[in-house]
């Protein structure tokens, strides 16, 4: 399942460059349209002053004038980068929006029926960006196509073993295919279950438990590969792994033990305590060391309302003059 439409946001940051070269990669590779996508936020007038600041509107008029023509010519020194990278290969379109970004990213998605989005994991810093999110893991949660999330480490090239996390959702099958396509026909797959065993009751006989446990095992085991058999995308699968454990800790663990070059897995919306500590997916994007391929909930069917939910009404057009 070749890409035919890859939206690129950039900031112009150094990990949004190397995001860009690496779907630049992927675009040449599978022939698709690509869009490199600035967002600037709505003016901030939180500051502080003794005596309140007027600006005439035609000052803030030039302003904005100003602020759009910086902004083009960044995004057309990008746009010539990386269609001579791509040797005459690649035509690369630009576009400039102001608003929310997380939201305006999500919304260039779905009209531009784009089939991936790739972008940086650079954010806010620091407590702020665990509390609250950055950009990024916004977008991972209310896009509506699947989003790859580059680390500024990653190699401008399409990943070529991805580490697949199965957990029987209606993310499963979505996460399984889009890993495939983003590895491609040469990549290969690694899928991986990981299982939380019941707790031991104090009452119980330990042999018994034990032996129930291990027939739970066996049967989770089965079941994996069942599930990537059947799968249309399962041709690529080298490796079914069942492991037991914390799934965030042993995701990251697997990953760097057979040494996949990108993470898949599905984002499920925050509910309840979650807005607060995060979900599996937050934590394993907030500690990988390898690019994130996320399959948000509005990418499947049936889930837009849910990400609508998660990610609020969308405010009145704010498109760049």
């Amino acid at each position: 399942m070749p890409y035919r439409r890859i939206l690129v946001p950039t900031d112009f940051s150094a990990t949004a460059e190397r995001a860009a070269a690496l779907a630049a990669a992927l675009a040449r590779r599978d022939g698709a349209e690509l869009t490199l996508l600035h967002v600037s936020p709505m003016a901030d007038f939180a500051f502080m002053a003794v005596e309140p600041i007027y600006l005439p509107e035609e000052l803030w008029e030039r302003l904005w004038d100003r602020e759009v023509a910086h902004i083009q010519r960044e995004l057309d020194d990008l746009q010539a980068k990386l269609e001579r990278g791509a040797g005459g290969e690649l035509t690369v379109r630009t576009t400039y929006r102001r608003g929310d970004p997380a939201v305006r990213i999500a919304a260039e998605a779905r009209e531009g029926c784009a089939d991936l989005i790739v972008m940086g994991t650079r954010g806010a810093g620091g407590g702020l960006r665990h509390l609250f999110g950055g950009v990024a893991e916004a977008v991972a949660r209310t896009a509506p196509c699947p989003v790859f999330l580059a680390t500024a480490s990653a190699p401008a090239q399409p990943p070529s073993h991805a580490l697949a996390c199965i957990d029987y959702s209606a993310f499963s099958e979505p996460v399984l295919e889009q890993a495939a396509a983003l590895v491609g026909a040469r990549g290969t797959l690694t899928c991986l279950h990981v299982w939380q065993h019941p707790p031991l009751i104090a009452a119980e006989p330990l042999a018994e438990f034990t032996a129930e446990i291990e027939r739970a095992r066996a049967a989770e085991a089965r079941r994996l590969a069942e599930f990537v058999d059947s799968s249309p995308a399962g041709d690529l699968c080298a490796a079914k792994r069942f492991e037991i454990g914390s799934p965030a800790r042993t995701i990251l663990e697997t990953a760097e033990e057979v040494k996949a070059d990108v993470i898949a897995l599905g984002s499920h919306g925050r509910r309840g305590v979650e807005r607060i500590i995060g979900t599996v997916a937050d934590r394993v994007l907030r500690n990988a060391d390898v690019p994130v391929l996320m399959v948000p909930e509005a990418s499947l069917e049936g889930g837009r309302e849910a990400a609508d939910d998660a990610a609020g009404e969308e405010p009145e057009d704010t498109d760049a003059r």
